[in-house]
């Protein structure tokens, strides 16, 4: 029996091959992409109902937000089997499954890719050498400037992550002495007796000391695990990755998952990339459920404030404050009735799901009388300083770590719900490209329609002329739309000095710490009088000043996690984009009405649109890991106390400031990324219209050589696309 995905598949496909026959009567490119996705939408489906299957959940996340982890706290009791990368670039994407024998297969970049990286490489060389003349002008003659190495290595945390990690890895690679051309575009086996011996030779790949893990690009590995019988994992690099095939690869595999694990760093919960992520790019890839988790839930809890406090106290007061603070943000996107329904879903099942991976980790070593990281014991005995009722009883350190709550009330639930879940995405898939495929055929419907009416109007010789006109009017506007750009660069710059001037204002309500007095009194006893005859008895208070090192620290991510969303929200502002259109859009149509008053617009639309639709705006990323491990090299216990104050708070004050700089130099790197962004379009917009409307005319010039057979065909056509709408539209 046939269903209904399948109808709807074999309908499409019918479509598609349909157009072909459509080349010479509207443009190519729009059947090419109606044609390439019914392709995919085959392709989909079959992995989506492949019969028998485990069910297929994706971890993702942004950089650092504990995805490996927290994958190796539930899936293999808190064993190493997902090593951390050492940077960014080398957090390889990587699909694990089920298999009797230990085996993996490693991916490599391509040429390509490497060649990417390498140029990211030479501009992180440059930024740093333009900041090093900066210097040697700002000393002059008034003061010895610093040698470049010494230079560099001060201010090597000044450049921008995607230029930065891609120095890394091609700098991994050469200490790791490897011959990069021997293996790039390469895949090649690798195989373990037992789990142990294939973790140890899988480390050499994607291991912080792997030796080939810099060039890397995924990974898919068997492992025998009862569990993957059942599940597929899915463990994703963190988002935004500049390396665009990989993202791209991380895409294809995600459009294959069922369902996500969603890690948000609990120290910066829920950021707007977090929730750009969401909205964008999971529904697009017809993943509409997510479970969402509050990672690294025990540094969420040492932002408390509250010093020597019960465990439960600052715990039950974390997730108070993360939950309002879940509850607002999805309130807010929740108000856009454009709202993705992922986000409807995520809203409804509030609050979420907090775990601290570490603590589950420690919990199981501790059971196995295994030796504590210096990290983990670190992490214990903070706690035990900051919070009364806090032990190492494995059973205590579990509870904290919920991963145990995430197994029974989430994965089971999943893997019992399977089936349901499968339905549902395939209803999903079908619903997002059912959409896609009617705005494809309506714009192909728009310019059928109005090139039957060019052949129905004009001879020859006035296409001729219509061509000429074309290139006569744009030339007109040329100057007009350059300065729309021009002034939207103008005003792009003006708002980025606002907001450097913001950001700085934001230092004075995340700077300082608390001070506590402690009191402490002693007794005793001296001698007076003559020779020391008498005693006398005195009391002696001694006041002691203290502070916390972690209030220092909450407020450097306080800081900069307001400056990531001051910035980001101000760049939504940066230039009017909507707008910008507008105004470039009444300025084509105005000139072509100038010329013809009858001039069919969607004619001018249909390329300006598609031209407009390549105007986007750059974001802003800012760690704040970074400046955390600044404050920490310089003191080592969690309390200061008297003079240390001071230095303390010098201290973040100086990171502020320091972050402050960084800031400013972003803003001035995104400056001149969105004024070449616009010049580029200020200079190439008209040149993309006229040459798509030209292409246009010229196919009815070719038609005219046989009219009325044209004329029959067009009919034809555009009866054909409004019968195959209506039959899409019956899978609503």
């Amino acid at each position: 029996m046939i269903t209904r995905d399948e109808e709807f598949t074999s309908l499409i496909e019918e479509i598609a091959e349909s157009l072909t026959t459509a080349r010479d009567l509207v443009s190519e490119n729009n059947i090419l992409d109606f044609q390439k996705n019914a392709r995919t939408l085959k392709e989909s489906l079959q992995v989506i109902k492949e019969e028998n299957r485990a069910i297929r959940i994706g971890i993702v996340g942004e950089v650092k937000a504990g995805k490996s982890s927290f994958l190796n706290a539930l899936i293999f009791n808190g064993d190493s089997i997902l090593p951390k990368a050492p940077t960014p670039m080398t957090a390889a994407l990587t699909k694990i499954t089920y298999g009797k024998e230990f085996e993996g297969c490693i991916v490599f970049y391509t040429q390509k890719d490497w060649q990417l990286i390498e140029r990211n490489m030479q501009d992180a060389d440059q930024f740093m050498k333009n900041l090093y003349e900066e210097h040697i002008k700002k000393c002059g003659t008034l003061r010895i400037p610093m040698s470049r190495d010494q230079f560099y290595k001060r201010n090597e945390n000044k450049i921008p992550q995607e230029l930065k990690s891609c120095k890394e890895l091609v700098e991994m690679a050469e200490r790791n002495k490897i011959n990069i051309y021997e293996y790039l575009g390469e895949t090649i086996k690798i195989r373990g007796k037992d789990q142990d011996d294939f973790i140890r030779e899988l480390n050499e790949y994607v291991g912080s000391g792997g030796h080939y893990t810099p060039i890397v690009k995924h990974t898919e590995i068997q492992l025998n695990n009862e569990l993957l019988k059942n599940a597929e994992i899915i463990d994703t690099p963190g988002l935004n990755d500049p390396i665009i095939s990989r993202g791209r690869t991380t895409m294809d595999f995600l459009v294959k998952c069922d369902i996500v694990f969603f890690l948000s760093y609990t120290g910066q919960f829920l950021t707007k990339e977090d929730l750009d992520f969401l909205s964008n790019i999971l529904p697009g890839e017809s993943v509409n459920r997510a479970v969402l988790i509050g990672s690294k839930f025990d540094s969420g809890i040492l932002d408390y404030k509250e010093q020597s406090v019960p465990l439960k106290k600052a715990l039950k007061a974390s997730q108070y404050n993360f939950n309002k603070q879940a509850d607002n943000i999805f309130g807010e996107a929740l108000k856009d009735p454009n709202c993705a329904q992922i986000i409807h879903n995520i809203g409804e099942n509030l609050p979420p799901k907090y775990v601290s991976a570490i603590m589950y980790t420690i919990a199981t070593k501790i059971e196995k009388q295994q030796m504590l990281s210096e990290e983990e014991e670190h992490l214990v005995k903070t706690f035990e300083r900051r919070f009364q009722g806090f032990s190492r009883n494995p059973e205590l350190l579990k509870d904290l770590s919920n991963i145990e709550g995430i197994q029974k009330e989430e994965l089971e639930r999943i893997l019992a719900q399977k089936d349901e879940i499968i339905v549902e995405k395939v209803k999903n898939t079908i619903r997002d490209k059912q959409i896609y495929f009617l705005k494809e055929l309506e714009t192909i419907n728009i310019q059928a329609r109005t090139n039957r009416q060019d052949l129905q109007t004009y001879d020859l010789g006035e296409l001729q002329n219509k061509i000429d006109s074309i290139s006569k009017t744009l030339n007109k506007i040329r100057y007009n739309i350059q300065e729309i750009f021009t002034s939207g660069s103008v005003r792009a710059q003006k708002t980025l000095e606002t907001i450097k001037v913001e950001v700085e204002r934001e230092i004075d309500n995340f700077v300082g710490v608390s001070v506590t007095p402690n009191s402490e009194s002693h007794n005793g006893t001296h001698r007076t009088g003559f020779l020391g005859l008498f005693k006398e008895h005195y009391t002696q208070t001694v006041v002691t000043n203290t502070a916390s090192v972690q209030e220092a620290i909450s407020g450097i991510r306080q800081y900069v996690i307001r400056s990531k969303e001051l910035i980001n929200t101000e760049f939504d502002k940066l230039f009017d984009l909507k707008s910008m259109k507008k105004q470039i859009t009444n300025e084509v149509t105005r000139a072509f009405d100038v010329v013809d008053e009858e001039y069919n617009e969607q004619e001018i639309l249909l390329p300006l649109n598609s031209a407009l639709c390549q105007i986007t705006i750059p974001k802003i990323k800012l760690e704040a890991t970074k400046y955390d491990q600044k404050l920490t090299d310089e003191f080592t216990s969690s309390i200061v106390k008297n003079e240390d104050i001071s230095r303390l708070m010098l201290t973040q004050d100086r990171i502020m400031a320091e972050i402050n700089k960084d800031i400013v130099t972003i803003l001035d790197l995104k400056a001149k990324e969105i004024d070449g962004l616009l010049m580029k379009q200020a200079n190439t917009f008209v040149d993309n219209i006229e040459y798509q409307l030209r292409d246009n005319v010229q196919k009815v010039q070719a038609l005219l050589k046989d009219k009325e057979n044209s004329l029959q065909k067009y009919n034809d056509f555009i009866e054909q696309i409004v019968q195959y709408k209506n039959q899409i539209v019956q899978y609503s």
